[in-house]
Order: C-alpha cells, then sequence, then structure tokens
C-alpha cells in the first residue's frame, strides 16, 4: 500500500485495501475484514470504480451478514446488484442475489430468501454455473426444510445432489 501510494495509483491501493480485507475474512476477523473493505471502498468511490465498488460491497455485505448486521448487508449486497447489473458482471450478480437469499433466510422471511434464491438460479442456469446451481438448489432446499416442507426440501437436495455428480462426471 505505502509504495502505491507513493506513486498514486489509487485503483491498486483500492485492491489492497480489499485483499486485506478479504484476508481478514477468511480469518474469521470481520470488524477487521470491514474497516478494510470501509477504506477500499472510499477510495474506489474517489476513482469512480464500478467494479471496484460492487466488489467491495459484495465482501462488506458478507463481512456484516457474518456479524449480525443482516440490514447493513442487505444495503450492500443491493448497491452491488446495481453496479454489478450496469456493468454486465452477470455470475457476480448471482452470487450477490444468492447471497441475499441467505440473509433474509436469517432474517426467518423465508418467502424473501426464496425469491432471491431463485432469481440466482435462474442466472446461473443461464451461465450454466454447474457449482452456483448446486449451491442454490441446496440453501432451497435448507430454506423448505426450515419452513417444515421436508418433502419439498428432500426435492431440491436431490436436485443438487445430481448437479453435483454431473459435475463429478466430467
Amino acid at each position: 500500500v505505502i509504495i502505491y501510494e507513493q506513486i498514486k495509483e489509487q485503483k491498486s491501493i483500492g485492491n489492497c485495501y480489499n485483499n486485506i480485507g478479504l484476508g481478514y475474512l477468511y480469518q474469521i476477523n470481520y470488524k477487521k475484514a470491514e474497516e478494510y473493505y470501509e477504506k477500499s471502498l472510499k477510495v474506489r468511490e474517489e476513482i469512480g470504480d464500478k467494479k471496484g465498488i460492487s466488489d467491495v460491497c459484495y465482501g462488506l455485505g458478507v463481512a456484516l451478514g457474518y456479524q449480525g448486521e443482516y440490514d447493513k448487508a442487505l444495503i450492500n449486497y443491493k448497491r452491488a446488484i446495481q453496479l454489478k447489473s450496469e456493468i454486465g458482471d452477470k455470475k457476480g450478480w448471482a452470487d450477490c442475489c444468492g447471497n441475499m437469499g441467505v440473509i433474509y433466510h436469517n432474517k426467518s422471511d423465508y418467502s424473501e430468501s426464496l425469491k432471491c434464491y431463485k432469481t440466482a438460479l435462474k442466472m446461473q442456469e443461464e451461465l450454466i454455473d454447474s457449482a452456483g446451481i448446486a449451491n442454490t438448489l441446496s440453501n432451497i432446499g435448507n430454506t423448505y426444510g426450515r419452513k417444515s416442507d421436508y418433502d419439498t426440501a428432500l426435492v431440491y437436495y436431490s436436485k443438487a445432489l445430481q448437479v453435483n455428480e454431473k459435475k463429478k462426471n466430467k
């Protein structure tokens, strides 16, 4: 970061702060991750880096979600979705939708959770994102399980398993 600051390479400074935030996220130090994501966000906003802003908002959503700050996480995911839509990042858009589904699930808002998951699933199917599809199908199963709709949960778990088995055989 110091070298980039000396040569005034703002985009690289933003990348460094984002990567440090990611490192803290992996270490399960969510407060510290949030701190570095905020630093990255400030730099990226100053230079108008839409992709960078969308990535940081995604990371902030993850860090805030793990801290139980669900409303703040949703604000960041919604901002990331808007920017990812503008720049054409369909996979990132689907990932944000899926993570919003997790947040709504954690808030026990299962109908909103399912809406987000099904929106993500549609995009993942369009992109042929097997890993994303399997994960989302499993999350949908989890949500139906929480609603005590075990038969429907099993249908989605079975679909997730089929996708994973197909992926393994390729």
